[in-house]
């Protein structure tokens, strides 16, 4: 995640506290979106097993793609539908919970992430 997904880093910063109306996100990021619920679906089928996760119990490739998780949410970004139940499962865990949590408590914030992609200065 630190070094892939660009376009979904850069046009959709990581923002847990707010939750935007839906917008047709551009073609780099649908094509993010695309490979990343690509991986979700790959790594779900081959080991996923019975569990909630991509190798069935949660793990470090789930810890990894839970800022993707949260974006998806906070830009109500357009995914399959298979992908709401990870969504909902890594959105669920305790520690998300936890770090959830502490976003809403925290008062530090940084204005121009606390508006809809779209009308974010371009940097």
């Amino acid at each position: 995640m630190h070094s892939s997904f660009t376009a979904l880093r850069a046009k959709h910063p990581m923002n847990i506290r707010q939750a935007f109306a839906p917008r047709m996100p551009d073609d780099d990021v649908i094509a993010d979106l695309t490979r990343i619920v690509q991986l979700w679906a790959d790594a779900r089928a081959r080991w996923g097993g019975a569990g909630d996760f991509l190798f069935g119990d949660f793990g470090a490739a789930d810890i990894m793609f839970a800022p993707v998780c949260t974006r998806i949410v906070t830009y109500s970004l357009p995914v399959p539908r298979f992908a709401q139940g990870y969504l909902a499962a890594v959105l669920g865990h305790p520690f998300m919970q936890d770090w959830i949590a502490a976003a809403q408590e925290e008062d530090w914030v940084i204005e121009q992430y606390e508006q809809p992609a779209s009308t974010q200065p371009e940097e």
